[in-house]
């Protein structure tokens, strides 16, 4: 009887463990992804006023990986949270001795000055699995 009732809950586990994990993996496919227009692969810095600002999703890596935005204009990088509990919650950025736990669910802000924007700048998960970069040109 005890080892039936070890082998249930066991299976149990499995089986939500296994619907979490797999929920978690369509999200980022999900409408609410697709009208927030974030494409998996590529973006651009949008010009508010005399500064430019991105938005990045953080969740089972970073939407868009790959950002184009004009060197030596101040940017507000905005990194978004919705639910996601993977590494790339944990948000390192070598170059601006950046590192930083995000929150399930919010918005951090990252500013860089004028001076800061420039070159390639790379964020990524403490565990090095997912990134993304923003080319200044």
């Amino acid at each position: 009887m005890k080892k039936n009732l070890i082998l249930s809950l066991a299976a149990a586990t499995l089986i939500i463990g296994a619907a979490i994990w797999w929920a978690e993996g369509i999200k980022v496919d999900s409408p609410a992804a697709k009208e927030e227009k974030i494409s998996p692969d590529s973006g651009q810095a949008e010009l508010v006023g005399d500064r430019q600002e991105i938005e990045i999703l953080a969740r089972g890596g970073y939407w868009p990986r790959q950002i184009t935005a004009r060197a030596g204009v101040p940017l507000v990088l905005k990194i978004k949270t919705d639910g996601g509990f993977d590494c790339s919650r944990s948000l390192v950025i070598p170059s601006l001795n950046y590192r930083k736990l995000l929150a399930p669910i919010g918005e951090e802000e990252i500013r860089l000055s004028a001076d800061q924007a420039r070159g390639t700048l790379r964020g990524l998960c403490s565990m090095g699995m997912y990134s993304f970069l923003i080319n200044f040109k």
